[in-house]
């Protein structure tokens, strides 16, 4: 074989080896956070051996804040198939798979979530729902230090992907009453990513924490499946 070719044929590898490298380790830092209420703390958690039964009700691809262009969200049966996996897994049955009444209703959205700032370019004004999504009920102390107190108030002013699950009362919905137990909220930066690409892990960094009480955002890293 002519040398010079062996040479392009050798470098030629090295190239696909190495991009096979970084889509392997590719990766995305995402806040999680899970918040029982007081109405929550009455009921029992759902497992595999015990399972809840539910209601979904999927809001489906939401925005919030300022507007960022070009964003889309694949299709929602596509979702709400990873998120019914994903729910089963943890022991909440969709209650129709199993032919039995609902306890509690799921509420599913995904989206982004963009800071929007005043006339004076400084103040975001839609601050609390930032933070509300980061942080959940229970901001950090606002004297903690530290590259995780950085990391989240870095992403309460950045624009955000998210995925919030919610649960709710059944039998108060059907009297058209909203009390909510539980909400998991879990959301990762814009930057660089798309949301189809992103909300197979956003979904994989809330399933162990669906419907508990983490009681302070934790900061997981996910892998990155491109191209899904």
């Amino acid at each position: 074989m002519n040398r010079t070719i062996r040479i392009l044929l050798q470098f030629a590898g090295l190239l696909l080896t190495g991009a096979a490298l970084l889509a392997a380790d590719s990766s995305i830092a995402v806040i999680a956070v899970s918040d029982i209420t007081e109405e929550g703390q009455a009921t029992r958690r759902a497992m595999p051996a015990n399972p809840v039964y539910y209601y979904p009700h999927t809001t489906g691809f939401s925005i919030s804040g300022a507007t960022v262009d070009g964003v889309t969200s694949p299709p929602k049966g596509k979702v709400e198939v990873m998120l019914v996996k994903a729910l089963a897994s943890q022991g909440y049955i969709y209650h129709k798979l199993a032919n039995k009444p609902a306890s509690i209703a799921l509420v599913f959205a995904w989206g982004y979530m963009a800071p929007k700032y005043g006339p004076d370019g400084l103040k975001i004004q839609n601050k609390g729902d930032m933070s509300a999504l980061v942080e959940g009920i229970h901001p950090i102390d606002p004297n903690e230090d530290g590259f995780r107190a950085d990391k989240i108030r870095a992403a309460v002013a950045t624009s955000r992907f998210y995925l919030t699950i919610t649960g709710l009362d059944f039998n108060a919905l059907s009297q058209k009453k909203y009390v909510t137990l539980w909400c998991t909220r879990v959301s990762t930066g814009m930057e660089g990513n798309q949301l189809s690409d992103v909300l197979p892990a956003l979904i994989k960094a809330a399933t162990p924490i669906i419907g508990t009480q983490t009681g302070e955002p934790r900061i997981v890293e996910e892998s990155l499946a491109t191209g899904s």
